[in-house]
């Protein structure tokens, strides 16, 4: 797995993917608020799961959608054929069945598409951007 280093003030690669919200959904459309993208690899891991009830029990309040949303990230077909991540106000998911988001931002390495995700030390880690632009 290749990790692409972000510094703050860095532009965020754009990117236009099937998602929760839209069939062709457009990171740019989300400028000017915090975008938190979790690279789940795949709902039905217990580490991925762990770390967005995490997100959505400890920190619900903060994705709004007018200062602040979460996107999962999952390359697991089954998430959305089973149903394991919904969307609500400031939380969206992105279908990336081919691995596309998350080659572009250094989250895939080979192998299983549903064991995908950033990994580090048995966690998941995320990216947050601040008005992609």
């Amino acid at each position: 797995m290749r990790l692409i280093p972000f510094h703050q003030g860095d532009p965020a690669p754009w990117f236009i993917a099937r998602s929760t919200a839209h069939p062709q959904y457009r990171l740019d459309t989300s400028a000017g608020r915090y975008i938190v993208l979790c690279f789940l690899g795949s709902a039905g891991d217990a580490a991925a799961a762990a770390a967005l009830d995490v997100a959505l029990q400890g920190h619900r309040g903060l994705f709004d959608d007018a200062n602040a949303c979460l996107f999962g990230v999952s390359t697991d077909p089954e998430d959305e054929r089973l149903g394991r991540l919904t969307q609500s106000a400031g939380i969206r998911h992105i279908w990336d069945f081919d691995q596309a988001v998350s080659r572009l931002y250094g989250a895939a390495s080979s192998g299983d598409p549903a064991q995908q995700g950033f990994r580090t030390k048995n966690s998941l880690s995320t990216v947050c951007l601040r008005g992609v632009t």
